[in-house]
């Protein structure tokens, strides 16, 4: 299993490794602030994982993947929402705050993809699918137009407060989590 582990996050754990080291050397006041590159990049994402939700739900409807993936579908279209409105503002307090909580849920209703398929299938309505993205919108709109509501995200220096990294560690964990299960199902 541990082999499986390693062969599984080799190639990214050592790309990141090198590039951190790459920037941090080579041009260590490296600060790349290309607003126009950043709505490319996350918008892509976001309609790539939109894309990937409608396979996974096609694969599950032809009984090519279980019903508990139906998790997955959850976490593009969450995170894909909430990222496609991130890409869409300028950096900030609302624009860390989006990307955190796009993060955290998307981790949370991945990790979930362990839960009993008996009870996935319960939730495995196409009508919840469009409430996750109807939810998605609206937080994210009043996450926009009323920022005096959401946490902090940035303190006066412009470094992610706790709360921040709080909602990005709790995110990541559930996709190690979930990365666990697509382990345990490889192997």
């Amino acid at each position: 299993m541990f082999n499986t582990l390693w062969i599984t996050s080799r190639w990214a754990i050592l790309s990141l490794f090198l590039g951190i080291v790459a920037i941090d050397t080579f041009i260590p006041d490296f600060y790349w602030n290309n607003e126009l590159f950043h709505v490319l990049i996350e918008g892509g994402g976001s309609v790539i994982g939109f894309g990937l939700a409608a396979i996974v739900l096609a694969m599950i409807k032809k009984q090519q993947l279980s019903v508990n993936y139906i998790w997955l579908i959850a976490c593009f279209i969450s995170m894909g929402t909430l990222d496609m409105f991130h890409s869409q503002i300028h950096p900030g307090q609302v624009f860390v705050w989006l990307h955190s909580v796009a993060t955290f849920i998307g981790g949370l209703f991945a990790m979930l993809i362990w839960l009993p398929e008996s009870l996935s299938k319960k939730f495995f309505k196409l009508y919840y699918l469009w409430l996750i993205l109807l939810i998605s919108i609206v937080f994210s709109i009043f996450s926009i137009l009323i920022p005096d509501l959401i946490l902090t995200m940035l303190d006066a220096n412009k470094q992610f407060t706790s709360s921040a990294g709080a909602l990005n560690i709790i995110g990541g964990f559930g996709f190690l989590i979930a990365w666990f299960y697509f382990v345990k199902e490889y192997h």
